[in-house]
C-alpha cells in the first residue's frame, strides 16, 4: 500500500505534488486533462467565491447570489473553521490553478454530510465528480467516517449523476430534496469518472 503524506495540522492527505503544491486533500486528473485539487480558501479567493455563488450557480439552492461582503465573511469563517478542531471541512475546488468551486463536509461522527457548488461555466467537465472523489477519500480515510450523506434539489439531475457516479445510493426524497448515502463498506476509491456531469 502506498504511503500518503499528511498535512501536519489536519492530517489530511497532501497533494501528490508534495507540500509546496498547496493542496490539502490530494489531486485528481481525469479524461479532460484538468488537474483537480482541494485546497484552503484565502482572502485572495473572494472574487472567485462570488463567481461560484452567482445567480446561475445558486439556481437549485435556497439562497441568492453572494455579494462581496458576504464572500469576504464566508472566506474568513472558513479560515477560522480550519484553524482548530472542527466539525466542518470546507475546501476550494482548484482546476489547474483556477478556483471553480467549493466542497464542504459537515461531520457529526461517525457520519458526514457532503455538499458542493461549482461555478456554472465549470459544469459538465467532471470537476464535481473528481472533487467529491477527493473529499470522500478524506472522509473515509483521514476522518474514518462510516457513512457520508448528501442531498440535492430534485430538478438538479446533474448533481444526482455526480453522486451516483461516485457510489452514493438514493435513499429517499425528503420534501424538495433527493437524499443519498454512501457507506464506507461500499466506497470505491477509484470510481469511474468518464462522462459529463
Amino acid at each position: 500500500m502506498a504511503r500518503v503524506a499528511r498535512h501536519p495540522r489536519t492530517g489530511a492527505p497532501r497533494g501528490t505534488g508534495g507540500p509546496a503544491d498547496g493542496s490539502r486533500t490530494g489531486r485528481c486528473s481525469g479524461g479532460t486533462g484538468h488537474v483537480i485539487s482541494l485546497r484552503d480558501l484565502t482572502r485572495a479567493d473572494v472574487p472567485a467565491v462570488r463567481l461560484i455563488y452567482d445567480v446561475g450557480s445558486v439556481a437549485f439552492l435556497p439562497r441568492g447570489p453572494m455579494g462581496e461582503d458576504e464572500a469576504l465573511a464566508y472566506v474568513r469563517t472558513v479560515g477560522r473553521d480550519a484553524s482548530g478542531a472542527r466539525s466542518v471541512h470546507t475546501f476550494g475546488v482548484d482546476a489547474d490553478g483556477d478556483l471553480v468551486g467549493v466542497v464542504r463536509l459537515r461531520v457529526s461522527a461517525p457520519h458526514g454530510h457532503l455538499s458542493y457548488i461549482l461555478r456554472r461555466d465549470a459544469w459538465g467537465h467532471g470537476h464535481a465528480t473528481r472533487a467529491v472523489t477527493l473529499l470522500l477519500a478524506f472522509a473515509f480515510g483521514s476522518l474514518g467516517l462510516s457513512a457520508v450523506h448528501a442531498k440535492h434539489h430534485p430538478d438538479n439531475e446533474r448533481s444526482g449523476r455526480v453522486l451516483s457516479r461516485v457510489g452514493f445510493v438514493r435513499t429517499a426524497a425528503a420534501g424538495r430534496e433527493s437524499c443519498y448515502v454512501l457507506c464506507r463498506e461500499a466506497y470505491d476509491p477509484c470510481p469511474p469518472i468518464a462522462g459529463r456531469e
